[in-house]
């Protein structure tokens, strides 16, 4: 896998299909799942990466009028955002942690300053994160291990160790953004432990939300072709059947967000033109070896519509 997107070629005379993009209001119109669960208190302690500080400053205000303890730590020494997709804005983003306990929320903070150093206490200190955050043992470990932790490589790492005949449980699909319970990277795409986080979470969120579960599964369910971390396109109602992938409708990472580096994000803005936007004129994909051909409605290969070194996950 590349991490970057083949680039289209543009057939002349292509009329619109009926697998139109997919957009969710209900979905970019809510707060970010992590924080719904935190705010439920079904999780210990909550993490928001890559905020802007003016969304960093209004939402420490929201969670301290709740009580908890919040604390707003700049990104220096991090991945930029550009280099994980994502817009950049005038100011660096901010990382916001808190906790409603002020001894865990320091723990948390020192940890996250401790994982961005090269010294021998920094797996210890990646481990500490993950338990603070509530996230399985197992996922947190195969994490720390991994020889690096940027996106591009730990995505690449999951997809290798897969099957792509394989059919993965819903929940576990963590590319749409602030979407699925799983919002760390799990340590297979069948981690029992991190299905069983998943499951809990959105039964704690029933009381509140009755459909949170069911309309979770429904958009995380069905075929997602990976590019990169926030580079890929969702086929929410894909049927495989053989070689060939049928679906009625595509979203991509903007159909889920309302994040304003994702929304700003020019690498985000040129994917959906360039890909995502291309599906309403197929009917369905081929697979051909490592290639995906995309088929028209009529059945040909639409000339030029062939991804190479995308991987391919089918979700339940």
């Amino acid at each position: 896998m590349s991490g970057r997107w083949v680039e289209w070629l543009r057939a002349e005379g292509e009329g619109k299909g009926t697998n139109q993009p997919l957009h969710f209001p209900w979905l970019s119109k809510r707060i970010p799942l992590e924080l719904e669960l935190f705010q439920e208190g079904l999780k210990p302690s909550l993490k928001l990466e890559d905020l802007t500080p003016d969304e960093g400053e209004r939402l420490k205000a929201e969670l301290q009028q709740r009580g908890n303890r919040v604390e707003l730590v700049g990104q220096e020494g991090a991945p930029a955002p550009f280099e994980r997709d994502m817009g950049d804005a005038a100011l660096p983003p901010v990382t916001l942690f808190a906790s409603p306990i002020g001894t865990l929320l320091e723990e948390l903070v020192a940890s996250e300053r401790q994982e961005r150093t090269s010294g021998s206490s920094r797996l210890q200190a990646i481990l500490r994160s993950g338990e603070l955050l509530g996230y399985p043992r197992c996922c947190v470990e195969a994490f720390a291990a991994r020889p690096r932790q940027d996106d591009g490589e730990v995505v690449k790492a999951l997809l290798s160790a897969g099957d792509p005949e394989e059919r993965h449980p819903a929940l576990l699909n963590f590319f749409p953004p602030m979407t699925s319970p799983v919002s760390w990277y799990p340590c297979s795409l069948h981690c029992g432990a991190a299905l069983e986080v998943a499951e809990r979470w959105l039964k704690g969120l029933a009381s509140s939300d009755p459909l949170a579960r069911h309309h979770r599964l429904d958009v995380l369910a069905g075929s997602t072709l990976v590019f990169g971390r926030f580079l890929f396109i969702h086929l929410p109602l894909a049927v495989k059947d053989g070689a060939s992938v049928r679906f009625d409708g595509v979203t991509d990472a903007l159909s889920f967000t309302g994040e304003k580096r994702l929304v700003e994000s020019p690498v985000l803005q040129q994917f959906r033109e360039e890909v995502t936007e291309q599906f309403p004129k197929a009917g369905s994909l081929l697979l051909k070896g490592d290639s995906l051909v995309v088929m028209s409605d009529s059945g040909g290969p639409l000339e030029g519509r062939i991804l190479q070194e995308v991987s391919l996950l089918h979700f339940a």
